[in-house]
């Protein structure tokens, strides 16, 4: 019997990679997101050889489209667990140069 299935945003690196590779260990099936189809291939190669389901989605989560699509699939993978780590990196700003703009787009 399949522990409740996972939903991680940002899967294809950093620690949305890292968790999508710890909950398949610990035998959850998996729907993992990112932007990047070639390593969201990589990454569901390698958590299928723990003996898991995983299926992937890309997706921009700054598209309300992709935002849909990706609410439409986990209501049809029945998801209970979401982890939601996609986000987007500040390069070279200080805390006090970040916007209210661009912490509603990380939002």
């Amino acid at each position: 019997m399949s522990l409740n299935k996972v939903l991680i945003t940002g899967s294809s690196g950093g620690l949305g990679n890292y968790l999508a590779k710890y909950f398949s260990k610990k035998g959850h099936d998996l729907l993992i997101h990112g932007r990047n189809e070639e390593k969201l291939k990589s990454t569901q190669e390698e958590i299928k050889r723990n003996g898991v389901k995983v299926q992937y989605i890309v997706a921009d989560l700054n598209k309300n489209n992709d935002i849909n699509l990706l609410c439409e699939k986990a209501k049809q993978e029945k998801i209970k667990i979401l982890i939601n780590n996609a986000g987007i990196p500040c390069p070279n700003l200080s805390f006090e140069d970040i916007t209210n703009d661009i912490i509603n787009s990380m939002v």
